[in-house]
């Protein structure tokens, strides 16, 4: 493991994208001249929104502090039977108005905020590199200094009000809260590209810097960090994914070290031999959180080969890893094993982004679906679950 990430060093810390293709990028001028006007048209939709910043919401987190992201758990409501209504009890199924992501009420808190901060400034950063726009530029670079480095508005680095429990755990969150910030990942791109395109400044890339070295730090040495660290399912995955995008950026060997050399363990608590992955399967909806990590999976494929690892080819002695987790999905679609409760509303055309990597790194399997021209145009826009754009994510 040590002499691949030695042999990768130049790979940390650089300007070029790590999730995102710059060749595809590069490409979208002439040869996907549809899908580079539809770029075009997101990033002006993008120029009229913003810049976001957790000051903006019209509560306030338990700390009293609006520079603390805040977001409360959206199963869990006040108790009928008491008198203060704590501590809050959890109604499985029935979201707290706000915590929807079309829910008018969302600007209660920050978490609707943050997604859009992360698209807009991903489709601005894209569309300044594929055409050259100082102004799609310009605005991107707003809004990353506005949620990150301006004292007046920024986020203070740490997730300690993400899906509040009101009368649990002190008024902070489990730690669960954390999957919130899981799109950083590919926001971390569209900062590489800025910083390419010289938006952003010598000082504002050190404060950005400095920002995200403040999290990494809350995200392994809080108790929350350490428990969400340790999950078994999906969280734990994504976990790796936000901590292992930040030590990619930074170009920090010691943390991507660590990162990888929990990889083998975590392949082992997630998924059986022949694929299956037991804390997803025992959800109710079934295909989406089967779909949801392995889409944490494949994002922490891509970032790992920065670091020299490749998390597609890896498996234990008994056949755990992702080729026995693809063979899975194919088996269980196959056999339309999705009648669970909530999978009704799973828009199929979502896992086309799992069969393009699936032929793409095993081809051997046979049975995936070939995504059609429609579910790729479809899936062009921003899923909360689905890289934005992931067509020109690497492969």
């Amino acid at each position: 493991m040590r002499e691949a990430l030695d042999a990768t060093a130049a790979g940390m810390g650089r300007q070029e994208p790590v999730v995102y293709d710059p060749a595809a990028i590069a490409g979208l001028g002439e040869r996907q001249r549809g899908v580079a006007l539809d770029l075009s048209l997101l990033a002006e939709q993008a120029l009229e929104r913003g810049p976001y910043s957790v000051v903006e919401k019209r509560s306030v987190a338990p700390s009293g502090q609006l520079h603390d992201y805040w977001h409360p758990a959206p199963y869990w409501w006040p108790d009928d039977t008491k008198a203060d209504g704590l501590p809050y009890v959890r109604r499985d199924g029935k979201r707290v108005p706000g915590t929807n992501f079309n829910d008018p009420e969302s600007d209660l808190y920050d978490r609707v905020r943050l997604k859009a901060m992360f698209d807009d400034t991903t489709y601005l950063a894209i569309a300044a590199r594929v055409h050259g726009e100082p102004r799609f530029a310009a605005h991107a670079a707003a809004l990353v200094r506005t949620w990150f480095i301006s004292p007046e508005t920024a986020m203070t680095p740490h997730l300690h009000y993400a899906q509040v429990r009101m009368g649990h755990n002190g008024n902070q969150g489990p730690g669960s809260g954390i999957i919130e910030f899981r799109d950083l990942f590919y926001f971390l791109d569209a900062v590489r590209l800025l910083e390419g395109a010289g938006a952003l400044t010598a000082a504002d890339v050190a404060a950005f810097r400095g920002w995200l070295r403040a999290y990494a730090d809350w995200l392994q040495s809080s108790k929350a960090g350490q428990r969400e660290c340790r999950a078994l399912n999906n969280h734990g995955t994504f976990f790796d994914v936000q901590l292992g995008a930040i030590a990619a950026y930074l170009g920090d060997r010691a943390l991507a070290d660590q990162i990888c050399a929990r990889l083998p363990q975590r392949i082992a608590e997630q998924f059986e031999p022949d694929g299956t992955q037991p804390q997803e399967v025992a959800r109710a909806d079934v295909r989406h959180y089967v779909c949801f990590n392995l889409y944490a999976w494949t994002s922490l494929a891509r970032i790992v080969r920065a670091f020299g690892v490749d998390l597609w080819r890896m498996r234990d002695t008994e056949g755990r890893g992702l080729e026995s987790a693809f063979a899975w999905l194919i088996r269980a679609d196959a056999r339309h094993r999705w009648s669970e409760a909530g999978n009704v509303m799973f828009r199929t055309h979502r896992m086309a982004p799992l069969w393009r990597d699936c032929h793409a790194h095993f081809p051997s399997l046979t049975g995936a679906p070939h995504p059609s021209d429609a579910a790729l145009k479809r899936i062009l826009y921003p899923n909360f679950d689905i890289v934005p754009l992931w067509g020109l994510t690497r492969v």
